[in-house]
């Protein structure tokens, strides 16, 4: 297996686990300001899966050229990279990397909904050092620091089309989410079933356990909605919360 494979295999393994810690750490903060949304800022940069974005197709007004999907600034023991657009050049994004900074770049393009397509969701290196990672309050990596000297391979993740059928790598909480936070089953199946694919049930327990691929016959029908997102074009995996007042939930669907 090489190095770029086992980053992949690796992030996928860590994807649902880091989200849902982060989400129990920042949770409770958030269940009090009205509608904030988690922020995730993991080693490994994991962000996808529980974020909310409604309409992010550009971060910062007009867009400027492709190769300006990033910005680089040098301070005196660090350098920051800068997300400042979405991606569609990633060979200008590479090329930026390796003539300012000149080290090595890897742009990975993962199959997502269409919201996520050129943004940046994760990103990580191969080497002794990992970068630290900022994201935006949507999930998505706003700011990437390393040390002067870094001598790894950088490992950008962005989003591109998926192709029918074709499974989500990245996601993203789903934008109906928000109108069905807090709903029964009973009361959101006519909404989820609307949606016209195949529906996925998860649950979480006011104790912190979850269950995937739950039988939505046994989930108790005073279980709320707290996350939506799609699997697919055509899949979709729904999370009901014993109690979605407590830290135990995805907030950003609030």
């Amino acid at each position: 297996m090489s190095e770029l494979q086992k980053f992949k295999d690796d992030l996928e393994q860590q994807l649902v686990a880091a989200a849902r810690r982060q989400s129990l750490a920042t949770a409770a903060k958030s269940a009090r300001r009205s509608r904030m949304k988690p922020v995730l800022a993991v080693a490994f940069s994991i962000a996808v899966v529980v974020v909310g974005v409604f309409g992010v197709s550009t971060l910062f007004g007009s867009k400027p050229a492709a190769a300006d999907a990033i910005s680089i600034t040098q301070l005196e023991d660090a350098v920051e990279i800068r997300v400042v657009d979405v991606v569609s050049d990633p060979d200008a994004v590479i090329a930026k990397l390796e003539g300012e900074l000149g080290i090595s770049a890897e742009m990975l393009a993962t199959p997502g909904p269409d919201v996520l397509i050129g943004q940046i969701n994760a990103v990580g290196s191969i080497g002794p050092v990992e970068p630290d990672i900022e994201v935006d309050a949507d999930g998505l990596v706003q700011l990437v620091t390393l040390p002067v000297g870094f001598s790894g391979t950088l490992i950008i993740e962005y989003g591109r089309k998926a192709e029918p059928g074709e499974i989500y790598e990245t996601n993203i909480t789903h934008e109906r989410c928000s109108l069905m936070f807090g709903l029964t089953l009973t009361e959101s199946l006519p909404q989820l079933q609307d949606l016209g694919g195949t529906l996925r049930y998860e649950t979480v327990t006011a104790s912190g356990d979850v269950q995937t691929d739950a039988d939505p016959d046994l989930i108790p029908d005073d279980y709320q909605l707290t996350d939506l997102i799609a699997l697919s074009e055509s899949s979709y995996l729904v999370t009901f919360a014993e109690n979605p007042t407590t830290e135990h939930i995805h907030p950003n669907c609030q």
